[in-house]
């Protein structure tokens, strides 16, 4: 006797059907697929099934909490909420690496100038989603100001002093302490 397979998709009924069986668009959520056989005689088998969960949605975007553009020292803790799934860390285009835990990065011997760190958070069906957070790490104090005119003694009641000092650089003055 030929068999020929019938299948079911979310108990739907069954039709006559061909391996591989492609399904119709289906929405996000669970669904069962069933499949038996089918003699010349119309004697049917018991069904197999299969169940899966379909999700095509994207979990949401990691937040990071750091906002500092400026950081005086060579390391810096991230700290950040996830939605679920596994979190990784990027800084810069470096390889990424399983975060520090599921709120935190911890980073060390970071190197002056910009940096970018990605945190990618995927959910078990593999969608993904991330955040940047861009930062410059600053650890050279500027240099101190060059006076470029100045007398040490003077017989007006007001005086001008000149000085230059790195460009960018906010400055602060102290006349008599």
């Amino acid at each position: 006797a030929t068999a020929n397979a019938q299948c079911s998709i979310d108990g739907s009924s069954f039709a006559n059907c061909i391996s591989p069986y492609v399904t119709g668009t289906l929405t996000d959520g669970s669904h069962t697929f069933q499949v038996r056989g089918l003699d010349a005689a119309g004697n049917t088998s018991s069904s197999a099934s299969y169940s899966w969960t379909q999700d095509t949605v994207a979990p949401a975007a990691p937040i990071i909490s750091n906002t500092a553009q400026y950081i005086r020292q060579n390391y810096l803790t991230i700290n950040y909420t996830r939605s679920a799934g596994t979190t990784t860390c990027q800084l810069d285009s470096n390889i990424a690496v399983t975060c520090s835990s599921a709120t935190t990065h911890t980073l060390s011997g970071l190197a002056d100038g910009s940096h970018t760190l990605r945190i990618l958070t995927v959910d078990a069906a593999g969608n993904s989603s991330s955040s940047t957070y861009a930062f410059t790490v600053d650890t050279v104090a500027p240099s101190v100001a060059v006076f470029t005119s100045s007398t040490s003694i003077t017989n007006s009641s007001s005086s001008s002093i000149a000085f230059t000092t790195d460009a960018g650089v906010t400055i602060s003055c102290s006349l008599d302490g």
